[in-house]
């Protein structure tokens, strides 16, 4: 059973490599890591409106949009939409149940 889990582990996350590389060796691979931060803090706060999920998106797409304009950061807009997927993500991945997360 046990050896049937890392197998399967090992198998998905050797595909998930496969497809991430030639992605984290391009130019979105040098944008991500200088977006991500900022798109967690954007999130954070854009999810405490009142907005509805789509509208949150958005929100948050162009707030991140405007603050990557201000540092000369050139990023296309699906790379905008993947930084703030990733930042949602991490936050319910680390957020407390309590408020929607999974911790």
């Amino acid at each position: 059973m046990l050896n049937n889990l890392f197998s399967w582990l090992l198998g998905r996350g050797r595909a998930l490599l496969e497809f991430l590389q030639p992605i984290l060796v391009s130019e979105a691979g040098a944008v991500l890591p200088k977006l991500l931060p900022i798109a967690k803090t954007v999130v954070l706060e854009v999810a405490q409106t009142g907005k509805l999920p789509n509208e949150k998106r958005d929100l948050a797409v162009a707030k991140l949009k405007d603050i990557a304009a201000g540092a000369r950061i050139d990023v296309t807009n699906s790379l905008l939409n993947a930084a703030v997927e990733l930042a949602y993500q991490n936050l319910l991945a680390t957020a407390p149940a309590s408020v929607g997360g999974t911790k």
